[in-house]
């Protein structure tokens, strides 16, 4: 009984959900707000100081980029459990994460068992996704929204059962509830041609229909909203962010994202290029339900990449969502059989390079350290180094461990990967993570400043900075909430009579004119984020 229970596929699935949400949860409560997370974060934080609202608010005021589901999300768990801090405003992400990859699960266990298992702990070896999983990532919701309907449609198409397809319109307008209209177009792009492969044209129309009456539904819904909070001037302002600014103003090549995926996205990238040339090669042998799933999912990752390669705004996270097709895949060089000289060339590269990861990480964290220490004169690398070097030593047994349990299990291919992933993973929350972290760390600066300020009860000040970017995690790792002020000539730091604590860019500050800099005094320096910054007062 026991035994037939796990091979009960939901349970498998339920297991995979929980391992993973412990993952990309570990250790994140006493873990510092930094970098684009910020903005998330201050979302959370205002809504919890000042309660609900119709849109993310940053000084008070609504912001016209993202929608509030996310934040409601956060906030919902905060109120739940009496508290915020990064572990709580991380949760809804890695929850969704956690769901995606026990959909991909079922995606592969449709065919095979080993071939869901090892798509999941290639998703595990995929950089972005792991590092978006442990961090406050609307697109995370996206990603399980296309993964869910891909599920839905394919299985619904393997086992004739129509009903299934009724919750596609639900999750394509969760989609644009959490994410905008990129997460309804983005669902409904990978849905369209999964039945356009596969010739089902009455489908093909009727979900395209279906995805165009909910996509001017729900904008008409967000711009009433927007309307109502703002009038025309902040519809205007979401109409700009959400659909014209990203069509306009095009900094990036069209191609970035085929080749920022090469690091970003690897192994899983890189390595899905490689299986589909194998499958190629030996398309004459397999059977035609195999290939035709290999369409469906190179289509699911091409949908992606050159649908979002047409609009001006790129960020590599927005196109998350290719993930798990990338990943099923990557795992399919271990599953179909082997009939042609490459492919099997290709299976015993990548098992070799699995095999040795614990010994190949284990490397590295040596010469990293014998590098650190015959180049103890940088101060910046020894400084970095401090911050994972207590952890070396545990790292060092667990690595060793992990090669010995993967030469026992050499013989079989899931463990192997799996154990790749787990190694994956530990490296990137012990050693990766805390490195990123320092590097872009704000808190200490932020705490110092504000003891002072808090202590002589002066105002906020940023002169001269984009109230949208550095100010944004300022103002995340602030203990108390303030309205600062944003000022931006030096006439206007003269007039400016309230106690003030200032807060500037080095340039800013020593463009000052002589005359200010005399009347001013230095209170700290230090970083927030990348950005050096300087808080001074004016001197009676």
């Amino acid at each position: 009984m026991i035994v037939a229970l796990f091979r009960d596929q939901r349970v498998i699935a339920f297991g995979i959900f929980i391992a993973s949400l412990l993952l990309f949860t570990v250790g994140l409560a006493q873990q510092e707000i930094i970098g684009f997370e910020s903005r998330f974060y201050l979302f959370a934080l205002e809504m919890w100081r000042h309660g609900l609202s119709w849109f993310p608010t940053t000084y008070g005021r609504p912001y016209p980029d993202y929608p509030v589901i996310p934040t409601l999300f956060i906030y919902g768990l905060a109120k739940w459990v009496g508290c915020l801090n990064k572990w709580v405003a991380v949760f809804p992400s890695a929850v969704a994460a956690a769901l995606t990859l026990s959909v991909t699960y079922l995606i592969g266990a449709l065919h095979d068992r080993r071939w869901g298992l090892l798509a999941v702990f290639f998703m595990l070896l995929t950089n972005t996704f792991v590092m978006e999983a442990r961090t406050i990532s609307p697109d995370q919701f996206v990603v399980f929204a296309t993964t869910l309907s891909f599920y839905l449609v394919y299985s619904a198409t393997l086992f004739d059962k129509k009903g299934r397809l009724f919750f596609i319109p639900v999750l394509l307008f969760f989609g644009f509830a959490c994410r905008g209209p990129i997460g309804l177009v983005v669902p409904a792009g990978v849905i369209c041609l999964f039945y356009l492969v596969d010739k089902q044209y009455r489908q093909f129309l009727l979900i395209g229909i279906v995805s165009v009456i909910l996509l001017c539904v729900s904008c008409g819904i967000l711009f009433g909203i927007a309307h109502h909070l703002g009038g025309m001037a902040f519809m205007n302002e979401v109409w700009h962010t959400e659909v014209s600014g990203r069509l306009q103003d095009a900094y990036l090549p069209w191609y970035f994202y085929f080749s920022e995926s090469l690091g970003s996205y690897a192994i899983t990238y890189p390595l899905a290029f490689f299986v589909l040339c194998g499958v190629m090669l030996q398309r004459h042998e397999m059977n035609l339900h195999d290939l035709k799933l290999f369409c469906k999912l190179t289509v699911w990752v091409l949908v992606i990449l050159l649908g979002l390669s047409i609009p001006a705004g790129k960020k590599i996270r927005y196109i998350l969502a290719m993930t798990p097709a990338l990943a099923l895949i990557s795992a399919a060089l271990f599953v179909l059989p082997v009939h042609h000289r490459y492919s099997y060339c290709l299976q015993r590269i990548v098992r070799s390079v699995l095999f040795l990861l614990p010994t190949l990480c284990l490397l590295l964290m040596v010469f990293s350290q014998q590098w650190v220490l015959q180049h103890h004169a940088r101060v910046d690398v020894f400084v970095v180094w401090q911050h994972v070097d207590p952890q070396t030593p545990m790292m060092i047994i667990v690595l060793s461990v992990l090669q010995g349990l993967q030469y026992m299990l050499r013989k079989f291919d899931v463990c192997i990967v799996g154990v790749a992933a787990l190694v994956f993973c530990a490296m990137y929350i012990v050693f990766i993570e805390p490195i990123n972290i320092f590097l872009n760390q704000s808190r200490d600066f932020v705490l110092a400043v504000e003891s002072v300020r808090i202590a002589e009860k002066a105002r906020l000040v940023f002169y001269q900075e984009n109230p949208d970017g550095t100010p944004i995690k300022y103002m995340a790792n602030m203990p108390v909430a303030v309205q600062p002020v944003f000022i931006s000539t030096s006439n206007a730091l003269v007039d400016f009579h309230t106690p003030a604590v200032f807060i500037a860019d080095p340039e800013h500050f020593a463009a000052l004119p002589k005359t200010v800099l005399q009347s001013v005094k230095i209170l700290n320096t230090g970083r927030v984020g990348h950005n050096k910054l300087v808080a001074f007062e004016k001197m009676d």
